[in-house]
């Protein structure tokens, strides 16, 4: 059966093969993988492709390799380019110098991790959260809103 984005726990949505993308069985540690997975890893949890074999997941403190998905094994570690090692990602407040803020922030001109904004905060320079949108309000102002309903056919 064809896949797009979703398959069973412990399967991914494979587009290497010729037609369809079709689910197949993750990949052990150790054995060989690819980077054909439409949506996560070819890899059984707790592991990421690198250089084509299945290896763990590095944790916090460990080496990793920068551009590589997941390069660290927690949504509250990026792979720092400078050390090459999984370190925290930086709060509110903290100096930036990209992509390395908590996920519920960017990082701004500045260098600061600023908060992303919520429904009904102004968002002209720091966006808003998840899929929340920027959107023109009375005077010019912008502030962030839920996104509209697509239209519902009966």
């Amino acid at each position: 059966m064809g896949c797009v984005d979703v398959c069973i726990d412990g399967a991914f949505c494979d587009s290497s093969m010729a037609g369809l993308p079709t689910c197949r069985p993750k990949v052990a540690l150790g054995q060989p993988c690819a980077s054909s997975a439409l949506v996560g890893s070819s890899c059984v949890d707790g592991a990421t492709c690198t250089l084509g074999t299945c290896i763990k997941t590095p944790a916090e403190g460990q080496a990793c390799v920068t551009g590589n998905y997941p390069e660290c094994d927690s949504s509250l570690d990026y792979c720092d380019e400078v050390t090459g090692k999984c370190v925290r990602k930086i709060p509110v407040g903290g100096s930036c110098t990209g992509y390395n803020c908590v996920d519920y922030a960017t990082c701004d001109s500045t260098g600061k991790c600023v908060a992303l904004g919520r429904v009904g905060e102004p968002c002209t320079t720091v966006g808003c959260l998840g899929d929340l949108k920027c959107s023109a309000g009375y005077a010019g102002t912008t502030t962030c809103t839920f996104p509209s309903s697509p239209a519902i056919c009966e």
